[in-house]
């Protein structure tokens, strides 16, 4: 093989897996909306879809560069951990029980638990809506969690939706409250204040505007112009996103992992550091942790970086 035909193959390549990977990705964001009777094949089905493409990296490295091959590994292992959080998260271990002879002798109930499950499955689809609360087609708001959002989610962590929204303050942090994860679509001139966030923040698009984040993982699409506060205790990834700077949202060092400092992004195979993001300096970071340490109102907006 030539080396421009090399090239060729490696590029159609990446193509082929980023499709791959953004359809993984999206099954595993839709999870939440399965029942749990359906979760079990989903998560082998997905499992499978990892397998495959883990198999055609092997198959691809004799044409693709060494660095390329470790970013394609590093990749696979993110879609490994992103699999393995959602599904503990959804289906967690079942509570240990005894169980009598007795009742284990009588053949004749199984019927009617079986008649039962259809019922059951109905609410637990039911009970995955109801713990989402979503924001969506606002502009100049002030938005935060009310009184009965917290209420109804004091039972279990909650998923966050923010989509179309503009020149919007968005606090989120509610005492009580847990915040599963959060999806952020089509975002622009807003601030975001999330608290911490038990698994992972999914953004695409998002524009012009501050984020303040503590998560476990941190995917960005499509964004542009932002500025963010983050601590993270896996690797970040990053994919079609310009003009990002990244400042510690831990400056007390509460936290033993902190990966904010090591964007990976997907559109940079190269070792040499992306130009796609930089780190914030100290005077801003101290800037934004300052005058974000409270929720004050749309005059916050003020600290939303210059747009260029």
């Amino acid at each position: 093989m030539t080396e421009t035909t090399a090239t060729e193959a490696s590029n159609d390549f990446w193509l082929y897996f980023k499709k791959e990977r953004q359809a993984i990705e999206t099954a595993l964001d839709l999870s939440p909306q399965l029942t749990k009777d359906q979760l079990p094949d989903h998560f082998s089905k997905v499992l499978q879809q990892i397998n495959q493409l883990d198999k055609q990296i092997t198959e691809a490295t004799t044409f693709i560069p060494s660095y390329d091959e470790r970013q394609y590994a590093m990749q696979i292992r993110e879609l490994t951990g992103f699999l393995d959080d959602t599904r503990t998260r959804l289906t967690p271990k079942p509570k240990f029980s005894f169980k009598s002879k007795l009742a284990k002798s009588k053949t004749k109930t199984v019927p009617q638990v079986q008649a039962e499950v259809p019922s059951e499955s109905k609410n637990q689809t039911s009970a995955s809506l109801e713990n989402t609360i979503s924001f969506a087609n606002l502009e100049n708001q002030v938005l935060t969690l009310s009184e009965q959002e917290c209420r109804a989610s004091a039972s279990a962590a909650v998923d966050i939706s923010l989509s179309h929204l503009s020149n919007c303050m968005i606090w989120l942090p509610k005492e009580g409250v847990k915040i599963s994860t959060v999806h952020i679509k089509n975002i622009k001139k807003c601030i975001i204040v999330c608290g911490t966030v038990q698994g992972s923040i999914l953004m695409y698009g998002l524009n012009d505007s501050v984020l303040v984040v503590n998560c476990h993982q941190f995917r960005m699409h499509d964004a542009t112009n932002v500025d963010v506060l983050l601590q993270v205790s896996s690797r970040p990834i990053m994919e079609d996103s310009n003009r990002i700077r990244i400042g510690n949202n831990d400056q007390d060092q509460k936290s033993s992992v902190n990966y904010f400092d090591q964007m990976d992004d997907f559109n940079w195979l190269k070792q040499q550091a992306s130009p796609h993001w930089t780190l914030l300096d100290k005077d801003r970071i101290d800037s934004l942790s300052l005058s974000l340490h409270n929720l004050l109102g749309l005059e916050q907006l003020e600290l939303l970086p210059n747009s260029q």
